[in-house]
């Protein structure tokens, strides 16, 4: 009598572990997407490297000269308290074909945008790209 319980046990047993396997057999699958930001973040900094918050830093699709007026400005950011100037461009660019872009520093004066930067940043951008340069100032 006693074979036959624990044989009925032993049994009961083996039952419930193969459902518990079966049911560890199913899963589900997640997938995540992950997207690149597209973006310029430009340090403004004076010739002795220090910070420059404040400053407007414009993106042009036309080199800046001092001889003609001021081209179409495509974005603009103000660096921040550690001279950082960040452009978000996921939205702005979407082709996968590098484009070039011109960065100049301004400060705004008298309602008038007086021309400060000592580099001119010229920067090839397409989607997903993330640049990270320097423009120095006076």
């Amino acid at each position: 009598m006693k074979k036959i319980l624990l044989l009925a046990l032993f049994a009961l047993t083996l039952i419930n572990c193969s459902r518990t396997d079966e049911s560890s057999t199913d899963s589900t699958t997640t997938s995540t997407t992950q997207t690149t930001q597209t973006s310029v973040k430009m340090n403004v900094v004076n010739s002795q490297n220090q910070k420059q918050p404040g400053i407007i830093v414009m993106m042009f699709k036309t080199k800046v000269t001092n001889s003609s007026n001021l081209p179409t400005i495509e974005k603009q950011v103000i660096s921040d308290a550690n001279g950082l100037a960040n452009f978000d461009l996921s939205s702005y660019i979407s082709s996968d074909i590098n484009q070039k872009y011109y960065f100049e520093a301004f400060k705004l004066q008298n309602n008038n945008y007086v021309w400060i930067s000592t580099t001119h940043p010229e920067i090839d951008i397409k989607k997903n790209t993330q640049i990270t340069t320097s423009i120095i100032v006076n």
